[in-house]
């Protein structure tokens, strides 16, 4: 469970995210033209085998990772899966439009 304050602030980051990727339909084309742009500003993007991590740090050692994926239309999308520290400290994988853990 997080803060329904942070919750707002992930769905900000998302739309954020989900700007920056339109136009794009390659993981590798984006990585090229933005990994010095998250660099200057001290957010992680790391290019995984199928998907973006962009992590964010926070104070505290909190954190949360945004997922950019391909979508079956060919471009590029974020996930409304973000990885974060939830409220008691426990890592969690959270839909932040549900405000709901990922299932199991």
């Amino acid at each position: 469970m997080v803060s329904a304050e942070r919750l707002v602030m992930m769905r900000k980051r998302h739309s954020f995210l989900t700007e920056s990727v339109k136009g794009y339909t390659s993981l590798d084309d984006y990585v090229k033209n933005k990994k010095d742009w998250f660099a200057v500003v001290g957010i992680d993007l790391i290019l995984e085998c199928n998907r973006i991590c962009i992590h964010f740090s926070f104070d505290n050692n909190e954190y949360e990772d945004y997922f950019i994926v391909q979508a079956a239309e060919g471009r590029l999308a974020v996930s409304p899966f973000v990885g974060c520290q939830n409220d008691f400290c426990a890592n969690d994988m959270l839909n932040i439009f549900s405000g709901k853990p990922e299932s199991v």
